[in-house]
């Protein structure tokens, strides 16, 4: 048997095809643009943004941070 229809289970071939419990796309409020469903996203400082912008920003954040220490020492 293909599915149960008194416990819920979808039968057929429509089964996970018809966008049920998948992600919706987003907008990237860095990139000013709309993303996809397949893309990460990260909420930073009350922004909305993908991975890609996030690990720019922390990757410079990182960077200011050791340039700093450098000439500490």
């Amino acid at each position: 048997m293909a599915g149960n229809r008194k416990h819920g289970f979808m039968r057929g071939n429509r089964a996970g095809r018809n966008g049920v419990g998948s992600p919706k796309g987003f907008y990237c409020e860095v990139c000013e643009r709309q993303h996809g469903a397949s893309v990460d996203r990260t909420k930073f400082n009350g922004q909305m943004m993908c991975d890609r912008q996030y690990y720019k920003l922390k990757e410079a954040e990182f960077s200011a941070q050791k340039s700093q220490q450098i000439t500490l020492i």
